[in-house]
């Protein structure tokens, strides 16, 4: 099998990851609740002793469905995804999917979460999609991006003009721990937005391709957590940076560069560096901006590994 994908190919992948999306989100739409109205019996389990991180059957579900029609359709390539149980072999063509992110909310009957998938081919991101809730006539979104080909939304052409002008009372999305970790210049502080965090970092990265949020810094994620956002961000004009642990600072995303060499299963299952996305034209101004506190580079080390 060939380490690179065909203009054919990737044409082809846009339109099969679009249907993966819907097929994976009609799951999900299957098992969640109508607070106040349903309750329905999900299987919870949890995959640590704390009881922190549940797994219920729509997350189980979903992967077992989404992992059969993309090998039904993609038999030579290669599947991860978050409720994966033990390793396999791994080409350089992975498709990294994350069946439902933000399981706690949906446990809850709160409507913020996703279906995220995402096409790797050695380490770079190439296509991706996500399925999100939404109060529209569909009672969905589906964003999906193949690289260099664009950005579509339900099937349609993306059309979203991207605000480079930063509001003030705009809204951004940081992780829970960021003030552990950074800080906003003096300057910056008062115009750096309103915070909002949805618990599902999937659904935080559609709401910037949406032009809902300005900008968003996420945390220490799994690789599943943003693989499928990457390609339409970086397609709808969005600009990605990563924290480097070589010199503190924030560094251009290309590729998860640790997977671009015959990747083993594990490391697919390690935690990234955290991202900061914005639009292309503001990115230099806002990395410029958030800076890393001032604690001991081990520390910052240690709180990249988990």
């Amino acid at each position: 099998m060939s380490d690179s994908l065909t203009p054919q190919e990737l044409a082809d992948i846009f339109e099969d990851i679009t249907y993966f999306a819907s097929i994976s989100g009609a799951i999900l739409d299957k098992y969640f609740k109508e607070p106040g109205l349903t309750t329905k019996d999900l299987e919870v389990q949890f995959k640590d002793s704390d009881k922190s991180d549940p797994v219920t059957i729509a997350d189980t579900k979903a992967q077992e469905i989404l992992t059969k029609a993309i090998l039904t359709k993609y038999p030579h390539h290669d599947v991860i995804g978050e409720e994966d149980k033990h390793a396999t072999d791994i080409s350089n063509i992975v498709w990294v999917i994350d069946p439902l992110d933000g399981t706690r909310n949906f446990l809850n009957g709160f409507p913020i979460y996703s279906s995220s998938i995402g096409l790797l081919c050695n380490g770079i991101p190439v296509a991706g999609a996500l399925y999100i809730p939404w109060p529209n006539s569909k009672r969905h979104i589906i964003l999906s991006a193949v690289k260099g080909l664009g950005v579509r939304i339900n099937n349609e052409k993306y059309k979203h003009d991207i605000k480079t002008a930063l509001n003030s009372s705009g809204i951004i999305t940081l992780p829970g721990s960021f003030s552990k970790k950074f800080r906003f210049t003096k300057k910056f502080k008062e115009k750096s937005g309103e915070l909002r965090m949805g618990g599902s970092i999937a659904y935080e990265l559609s709401l910037l391709a949406l032009g809902v949020s300005e900008y968003a810094v996420i945390g220490n994620s799994h690789i599943w957590d943003v693989a499928g956002s990457i390609p339409i961000l970086l397609e709808a004009g969005y600009s990605i940076k990563s924290l480097s642990t070589a010199n503190k600072g924030w560094v251009t995303f290309d590729s998860f560069n640790h997977l671009s060499n015959n990747p083993k299963y594990e490391d697919y299952l390690t935690r990234i560096n955290p991202i900061l996305v914005s639009p292309m034209d503001s990115m230099e101004y806002i990395s410029a901006n958030i800076e890393l506190n001032k604690f001991s580079f081990l520390s910052f080390i240690k709180s990249t590994i988990r």
